[in-house]
């Protein structure tokens, strides 16, 4: 698999995630950083221009797009992390690594808008937040 990146990326995954991917790395625009504390990683996701997330399978909604919606500026993902999520509309769907690679490319120097940042935290408080989780399940249990 060839790794064509011309900025900085810092991949964070388990070294398992990455065998086979080293070749990526030969050079001081990338870093491999593995199991980070939850304080590193809050930094890494607000200080990206974009994260990008990736999930092979449709499992149901992912933590980790949430804490990126929630803290970053662009985001980019596959559509099967977020399927049937209502998420996809706050997110840069692309599905291949081309596409992936383009959006990259696009939001490089894009600044983010911060009404679509209000509105993505506003969208996310009113559907994903523990407040309203809680919301939605007490007339289920208390009928």
């Amino acid at each position: 698999t060839k790794c064509h990146m011309n900025f900085f990326a810092v991949l964070n995954s388990d070294f398992k995630a990455f065998s086979g991917q080293k070749s990526c790395l030969r050079d001081q625009n990338k870093a491999l950083k593995a199991n980070v504390s939850k304080e590193e990683m809050k930094s890494l996701i607000q200080k990206a221009q974009a994260n990008v997330l990736i999930s092979f399978q449709s499992t149901g909604l992912k933590q980790k797009v949430l804490n990126a919606l929630y803290n970053s500026k662009h985001v980019i993902v596959n559509d099967k992390i977020v399927a049937n999520s209502g998420l996809e509309s706050l997110c840069n769907i692309a599905n291949t690594p081309e596409d992936i690679i383009q959006q990259i490319k696009s939001k490089w120097n894009q600044p983010i808008d911060i009404k679509e940042i209000e509105y993505r935290k506003s969208y996310l408080d009113s559907n994903y937040s523990n407040l309203s989780n809680v919301k939605k399940i007490i007339p289920h249990i208390f009928v």
